[in-house]
């Protein structure tokens, strides 16, 4: 008998114990308890105990699920079967269904494939546009990066992520250097702003779990200016030749490629 603990509740769970029917409705419940229903295409049943294979309704997509917790017993994120009124879609409606979710799954298949091959094309041009313009000296590089918040205030969840990285230029020396930074800003349209001097632009976050250095508003949203290392030459232009392969993402000035700032003091 195989046993599984979910992951909220602490509720024991016999995966070889069938709880919901094909064709069956359930509702997800996911964070801030928005909620979502999928329908039951498919049952599989293997060492490891039962599978159930589903349809996001609005979305037309496929996912699978080892666990449904019924709705009477609901303690959080999830899945739910109606154990007191179970509702079920009509046979047809399901399979008509499954065929619109196949064609979807297919177009995605084929879209990525695309886009792989139009990603390894921009790597490319990357990758010989960065051997003309890293400087041979350059120990790092100067980088404006537009930050996009993830946080979900329902959960106290606090992040962002890197939606745009764009060069701005090069330096002979690896120490933080706000100035320097700013010396740098206006070659991007985006960052212009934060030419003018503004010490509560400048952020000194080199503490563990920290964002480093930086020159910006926020480090959760908007532009912001950082420095990053060159370890390695060939790692570094592998690393940035899909954003290079985009010509938009180099802003660097015939100015700060012939003559890179020099060190100064914070």
């Amino acid at each position: 008998m195989t046993r599984l603990v979910s992951l909220f509740g602490g509720t024991a769970i016999d995966t070889d114990v069938q709880v919901v029917k094909e064709n069956q409705v359930i509702i997800a419940y996911r964070a801030g308890m928005n909620q979502y229903r999928l329908v039951v295409y498919k049952i599989e049943h293997t060492k490891n105990g039962y599978i159930y294979h589903l349809i996001n309704l609005d979305t037309k997509e496929f996912t699978s699920t080892e666990i449904i917790n019924p709705l009477s017993k609901k303690f959080g994120i999830g899945k739910y079967y109606d154990d007191i009124n179970p509702e079920f879609m009509d046979a047809f409606e399901v399979v008509v269904l499954r065929q619109e979710a196949d064609r979807k799954a297919s177009a995605k298949v084929e879209a990525d494939l695309k886009e792989q091959q139009q990603r390894e094309e921009n790597k490319a041009v990357g990758r010989e546009r960065l051997k003309q313009i890293i400087p041979e000296y350059a120990q790092t590089v100067i980088i404006a990066c537009e930050r996009e918040n993830r946080s979900d205030p329902y959960t106290d969840y606090f992040a962002a992520s890197t939606v745009r990285t764009v060069i701005l230029g090069f330096s002979t020396h690896t120490k933080n250097n706000f100035q320097e930074m700013r010396g740098l800003a206006g070659n991007f349209t985006e960052t212009a702003y934060l030419k003018e001097k503004n010490e509560e632009y400048e952020n000194r976050e080199n503490y563990t779990g920290g964002s480093g250095y930086y020159l910006g508003e926020s480090k959760y949203h908007g532009w912001i200016i950082k420095k990053t290392q060159i370890y390695d030459r060939k790692r570094f232009i592998e690393e940035y030749a899909y954003t290079v392969g985009q010509e938009e993402n180099v802003c660097v000035s015939m100015a700060s490629e012939a003559e890179l700032l020099p060190m100064t003091k914070l």
